[in-house]
């Protein structure tokens, strides 16, 4: 996938709110907490799990905005960041046929969410967009992240990190449109 300038993730942040709201915000609450087999995710709780996620990112940003350095030692390691943000944009593409599994601090919070989902997820996409915007003139290729919810090891530029989430996002627009395509959808 090729890097994104800002501005490209920006507007992909707000075409993904859009689609959702379009495509998921007249389903009613079955439909919206319907799973394909008990092990998959429903719609409502792809959603989920991109609010918790993007969330957890938000202290990284902010820490960023106030031009804080990390205290994580291993964003100073030389080739570490760079590799853990190419592993991760490969397996976060939206086109990626990778299986990875959830950490516990993501995972979507139950089976059955309220259709409000949507109204906070759209929330949370404003804030997002909001920090990114406020990161805009720094050097993101060279801004270290450490990722809040997989191990302090992992870490990666803020150029990476914004990618990152926006392919993130991608990928799990697509599961849940899987889910909506799915035999048997009571839709």
């Amino acid at each position: 996938m090729p890097m994104l300038t800002l501005d490209q993730i920006l507007d992909d942040l707000t075409a993904v709110t859009t689609e959702v709201e379009t495509e998921f915000g007249s389903l009613a609450d079955g439909p919206f907490n319907w799973k394909p087999t008990p092990g998959e995710w429903s719609v409502a709780q792809c959603l989920d799990h991109l609010t918790l996620t993007n969330r957890a990112y938000f202290p990284e940003f902010e820490r960023v905005i106030r031009g804080e350095p990390s205290a994580n030692p291993w964003t100073r390691a030389p080739l570490l960041p760079a590799f853990f943000g190419w592993m991760l944009k490969k397996a976060l593409a939206p086109d990626s046929t990778m299986k990875t599994k959830t950490f516990k601090t993501i995972e979507p919070s139950t089976s059955q969410l309220p259709l409000s989902i949507i109204t906070d997820f759209a929330a949370m996409q404003q804030q997002l967009a909001g920090l990114m915007r406020a990161t805009a003139s720094l050097d993101g290729a060279k801004i270290r992240i450490t990722s809040p919810v997989i191990n302090r090891v992992i870490t990666y530029s803020l150029q990476d990190c914004r990618q990152i989430l926006a392919s993130h996002e991608r990928l799990h627009l697509n599961q849940a449109r899987r889910v909506m395509a799915s035999p048997g959808f009571p839709g």
